[in-house]
């Protein structure tokens, strides 16, 4: 019996365009079930001590179940482990992992290598369409402590290397030394997409891992610039207007609103003995071009997204 259950949900930032997904989802099960979620955030992906706070405040709470998306893999290991050695109830992770393994019943997030590796060749599609088979390209990312931010740079090179001569695109650089940190500023993402624009006049694609890549790519709007390929990752209504207009080549979305959904079914399952052994879960991914813009699929989502804001 769910009804009159408590979970916690310690997440990053509440409220953004990503998480908004996420926290429908389980608002979503939270009321097919009776569960009633209180959902703590931080301002920023980089406040790693109030997201410590957050979680240490769910534990004391001793709610049903937690859930949480680490802002950082590495800094939040030993907490969450911590946390587990002092609560009896289910810790599900939802969008990113820890570090190192155990810690948690199970996480259920976009599996973030092939994420990357989609992007690298949305973006050597984009390229070879253009008949580019050399330039720059640069990259921006949210922060650089998080597993999810690292498994997607991991997947983009990766394919890169191993793909970029099928593409025609071996003499394109990908300026890996240069790549940009944004710390969930909107503002400086977009300042970020203008400083490469300024700094390679040869400059022939953009790519950015998270939800602020939207802004990343606005720079190319900012300054009338259809030469370079953007690529973005979470694509949302933003990420839609731009590819509408012809400024953003792609994006790739992931199944948020799954992820905080079927998380509060799987704590749900945990506390009805289910042994769910630290299993990772697949969340899933959508591809969007400006080719399949118009796709049910597509138009699905962006209904989704709207019904959320």
């Amino acid at each position: 019996e769910t009804d009159g259950m408590k979970f916690y949900w310690v997440g990053k930032v509440l409220g953004g365009t990503y998480w908004t997904g996420v926290e429908t989802g389980m608002t979503a099960a939270g009321d097919e079930l009776g569960i009633e979620i209180t959902m703590q955030g931080v301002e920023k992906e980089t406040d790693i001590d109030q997201q410590i706070n957050n979680l240490q405040n769910a534990v004391a709470a001793n709610p049903d179940a937690i859930l949480a998306a680490p802002c950082d893999s590495k800094a939040l290991d030993a907490p969450i482990k911590e946390a587990e050695s002092m609560y009896d109830g289910p810790i599900i992770l939802i969008d990113t992992v820890i570090s190192t393994s155990g810690g948690y019943d199970a996480a259920l997030l976009t599996d973030n290598v092939n994420a990357g590796a989609t992007m690298a060749r949305l973006l050597m599609q984009g390229l070879q369409e253009r008949g580019y088979t050399e330039g720059k390209v640069g990259l921006e990312c949210v922060n650089t402590g998080s597993q999810t931010v690292i498994d997607r740079q991991d997947g983009f090179k990766a394919y890169w290397e191993e793909n970029a001569a099928e593409y025609g695109v071996e003499n394109v650089e990908v300026l890996w030394d240069e790549i940009k940190v944004s710390e969930s500023d909107n503002n400086l993402a977009m300042s970020f997409g203008q400083d490469f624009q300024s700094a390679y006049p040869d400059l022939v694609g953009l790519a950015g891992f998270n939800g602020d890549s939207v802004y990343f790519l606005t720079s190319l709007k900012e300054a009338g610039n259809k030469d370079v390929i953007g690529v973005g990752m979470d694509f949302n209504i933003d990420s839609y207007d731009l590819m509408e207009q012809g400024w953003e080549y792609a994006s790739v979305a992931q199944s948020t609103y799954n992820m905080g959904y079927y998380g509060v079914y799987l704590a749900v399952a945990a506390l009805a003995g289910e042994d769910l052994g630290g299993q990772r879960i697949d969340s899933g991914l959508l591809e969007v071009t400006q080719d399949n813009l118009d796709s049910e699929e597509v138009q699905d989502y962006i209904a989704l997204l709207r019904s959320a804001s």
